[in-house]
């Protein structure tokens, strides 16, 4: 069965000026198809830079997609996610103690529900 998918993960940025959120499936059998990475911080300058990756770390050859205003911005994309795989988001550039916050939007399937 297809049900909306609207996961949200948020953190605060440390004395780096930059936070790392990873979001995935983690239910047996459950895919997620993402289709938007929304973007939001409560503080907006500095703008943070927003990089999304394919995986639980940053990793250049897993890179799908970013921005450089990471305090208010989304990105579209075509993944699907498999229970134990994880998108990555990384804000750098930011103010410490700036709240970010990620949202993937898109398609959640679950077997067997009805």
């Amino acid at each position: 069965m297809d049900l909306q998918l609207n996961e949200s993960a948020q953190g605060t940025v440390g004395a780096s000026g930059s936070l790392r959120l990873s979001l995935g499936p983690n239910r047996p059998g459950q895919t997620w198809q993402v289709r938007t990475v929304a973007l939001s911080a409560t503080v907006a300058d500095p703008s943070p830079t927003a990089k999304v990756y394919l995986g639980s770390a940053p990793n250049p050859g897993a890179y799908l997609g970013g921005t450089y205003d990471g305090a208010a911005d989304s990105t579209d994309l075509d993944v699907t996610l498999y229970p134990g795989q994880q998108l990555t988001v990384e804000w750098t550039g930011s103010a410490v103690g700036n709240v970010c916050t990620v949202s993937l939007i898109g398609t959640r399937t679950v077997p067997g529900a009805i």
